[in-house]
């Protein structure tokens, strides 16, 4: 498997995101994110502890969200010939 050439920047914002980015966010923000955030509810810490770990939580979300927004593989989408206007 070749990978292709990531770019990070501005001018990537039009430009997909890479498959193994978009595979990795989507297990991140499916399945680590919210089992974490289950696992550390059940743990019984307190509430201050809980809420700080939950923003915690929610940030890193976001800042990978905003990550893949800024990267790109260099490819741009072509428009369909085929598609009716």
């Amino acid at each position: 498997m070749v990978m292709a050439s990531v770019k990070l920047g501005i001018g990537q914002i039009n430009k997909p995101t890479p498959l193994f980015y978009r595979r990795f966010l989507n297990v991140m923000l499916i399945a680590v994110l919210p089992g974490l955030a289950t696992v550390l509810s059940g743990w019984g810490l307190p509430q201050v502890a809980l809420n700080h770990a939950l923003l915690i939580i929610t940030f890193v979300g976001g800042i990978l969200k905003l990550l893949g927004t800024f990267m790109g593989n260099g490819q741009i989408y072509a428009d369909d010939p085929n598609k009716k206007a």
